[in-house]
């Protein structure tokens, strides 16, 4: 038994949706249709059915075309965005029994997948979303969940200061055994799409007022200063804020930088998998690992490479 996606399942009953007029009609034609099949025609209320499951779906074939893409910031955007989504299946007055049964199914759904229940502070999901610019308020969750958050946060950045400390003293005073950690290499980031509206109606974001600029500190007051700084509108890339500000937070810059690289799901991976096949086909069964990894690096950085070399010429 094969279980549908959101995708298909919404992909389905929307396309039946647009066709109703040319179902019905075919179903209704004696000449094409056998009597003992036209009972599958449905009824107004079951089309209308079927058109309410298809708006309900709609936002989770967004946010699931959203979560897989490899051009943005997405790790950040798991929990604002599936709180949002419970808001979505809020039941309403006007509700059939039927379509009542189903949001409630989904957001239980939501609560066992994401662990919504329960916020772990030190999830990788929790720490991108208070790294994130746009969510750093953590406003969809209580005031404990949000300090506790905090707390984990400036414990990540005072940790990777201590580091970057310990490798800045001369070779003399350091001990042999103390780990350097090494840094970014600076390299500029190509500019992200901006996120959808989806994303604007899901987590109900303000405008952000203007920054206003801050002197840079140490670990622990940058934490703090970091989320008591204004943050970006949820639209605008998470990447630019952060490289206005990483020279006001260092610290939380490169934690944010490690942490909100993080993809939150496995969908670019497995188009890797799915891209490599295409290559290694019979005619060229003679490729090598080397010049297969080189092709695979083209097909998926093309757009980069192509921006590069526009702006080279």
């Amino acid at each position: 038994h094969l279980v549908a996606r959101w995708n298909s399942t919404h992909d389905m009953l929307s396309r039946l949706c647009k066709l109703q007029s040319h179902v019905t009609a075919v179903l209704q034609d004696i000449t094409v249709t056998k009597a003992a099949d036209q009972s599958l025609n449905l009824s107004s209320a079951q089309w209308k059915l079927v058109q309410c499951m298809a708006d309900l779906l709609q936002p989770f074939r967004g946010v699931t075309n959203d979560l897989s893409s490899s051009r943005k910031v997405t790790i950040s955007t798991v929990l604002p965005v599936m709180f949002g989504l419970q808001g979505e299946c809020a039941e309403a007055d006007d509700d059939s029994a039927f379509i009542a049964t189903l949001k409630s199914r989904l957001v239980t759904s939501l609560a066992a997948k994401f662990h919504l229940a329960i916020i772990h502070p030190d999830s990788c999901e929790a720490i991108a979303a208070a790294l994130d610019p746009r969510f750093k308020d953590l406003a969809f969750l209580d005031v404990e969940d949000r300090t506790s958050i905090v707390d984990e946060v400036k414990l990540l950045v005072e940790g990777r200061e201590e580091v970057t400390a310990n490798a800045m003293e001369p070779a003399a005073k350091r001990s042999p055994a103390t780990p350097s950690e090494s840094t970014p290499s600076g390299e500029a980031v190509p500019a992200l799409t901006k996120q959808p509206s989806l994303l604007s109606r899901l987590t109900k974001r303000p405008e952000q007022q203007q920054q206003q600029p801050l002197e840079r500190a140490d670990a622990s007051r940058q934490v703090k200063m970091y989320f008591e700084a204004s943050g970006c509108a949820v639209d605008d890339d998470p990447l630019d804020w952060w490289r206005r500000h990483e020279e006001v937070f260092p610290g939380v810059a490169k934690l944010a930088k490690k942490i909100l690289a993080t993809p939150a799901s496995s969908a670019e991976s497995e188009r890797n998998f799915s891209a490599t096949g295409i290559l290694t086909e019979r005619r060229r069964a003679r490729l090598g690992p080397g010049n297969m990894r080189a092709m695979l690096f083209i097909n998926k950085n093309r757009a980069v490479l192509s921006s590069h070399q526009t702006a080279s010429q």
